[in-house]
């Protein structure tokens, strides 16, 4: 049972979700989840790639999102209110959200 909520940590809050048109992690689909109730998420996955590394934090009207794609990997990162999903290659990124 509690193992569904760490899920839901991960896949939500997080938005560290499997790629199906490219399993293990050689593609990650990333759709964090800014709650409002919150002020800060992180959450990690120790893929077979390296670790991936999702967090954000609210800053006065904005929302701070880092992420980190191991080497050999790469993301589709889907941020809220934006139409066309952003292609990451390895490396790490800070997206600044106007909330």
């Amino acid at each position: 049972m509690y193992g569904e909520i760490g899920a839901w940590f991960y896949k939500a809050l997080g938005g560290i979700n499997v790629d199906p048109q490219n399993p293990g992690f050689k593609n990650v689909i990333l759709k964090p989840r800014f709650v409002k109730e919150l002020t800060y998420v992180k959450a990690s996955y120790n893929s077979p790639y390296g670790l991936i590394k999702s967090a954000w934090e609210r800053v006065g009207n904005n929302v701070i999102y880092k992420v980190t794609v191991p080497p050999g990997s790469t993301a589709t990162l889907y941020l809220e209110g934006t139409d066309t999903p952003k292609e990451l290659v390895s490396g790490s990124y800070r997206f600044e959200i106007n909330k």
